[in-house]
């Protein structure tokens, strides 16, 4: 299944019929034909109460709804980290009035592991991060300067080794920066973007 979220809403792309009524709440439209993802996806952006939108592909090959939907926008590729400490505890940021991981995006000349490494270093005021494996990618739309942008997030999961308190980059938007344990997370991830939630999860698949 193809996520692509839209603030706290989502489109889900799928070819598996029964995943589309998996989840509670969900609106399933069938497309006929690639020609219907413009107007697809102009009603889910002006419907705020569009929630969740599974679309099933029916008798069209999924990789090509994928690639009719992505070509509406502007693609850009950014990179972020879900970064542990020494002790375990995992690093998280408050910006634009929801709780986050560092990310930015990925600049020419630089690899994607960079490009994550980079961004929780300049947010975050960190240094001396290590890659400890990819966890994920998410995809989400906005709006820029009357344009619509998909952007596609590679996240990894970095260790931090030093013993330093972070230090939030606020000419970026980036109100807090700090440690939490495991035990403390959860009321963050409330107040967090679904998208970041799809991150923790799928670290907690890769790390039972």
């Amino acid at each position: 299944m193809f996520k692509i979220f839209f603030n706290d809403r989502y489109i889900a792309i799928t070819s598996c019929y029964e995943a589309c009524f998996s989840v509670l709440g969900s609106v399933v439209y069938t497309i006929q034909s690639l020609e219907e993802t413009p107007s697809i996806l102009e009603q889910f952006i002006a419907n705020d109460e569009l929630v969740k939108l599974h679309i099933y592909t029916g008798n069209l090959n999924e990789e090509s709804v994928i690639a009719a939907i992505r070509s509406s926008f502007k693609n850009i590729v950014a990179a972020g980290g879900l970064v542990r400490n020494i002790k375990n505890e995992i690093l998280m940021i408050y910006r634009f009035k929801h709780w986050d991981l560092p990310k930015g995006a990925h600049e020419e000349n630089e690899s994607i592991e960079e490009t994550a490494i980079r961004e929780v270093k300049e947010e975050c005021g960190l240094d001396g991060l290590a890659i400890v494996k990819p966890i994920i990618n998410t995809y989400h739309i906005y709006e820029r300067n009357n344009t619509r942008v998909l952007k596609r997030t590679h996240w990894f999961e970095l260790l931090y080794a030093k013993d330093k308190q972070p230090t939030p980059q606020t000419e970026e938007g980036v109100e807090k920066a700090i440690w939490l344990s495991q035990d403390n997370i959860q009321p963050y991830l409330k107040k967090a973007y679904p998208s970041i939630r799809e991150v923790f999860n799928a670290a907690s698949r890769i790390n039972p």
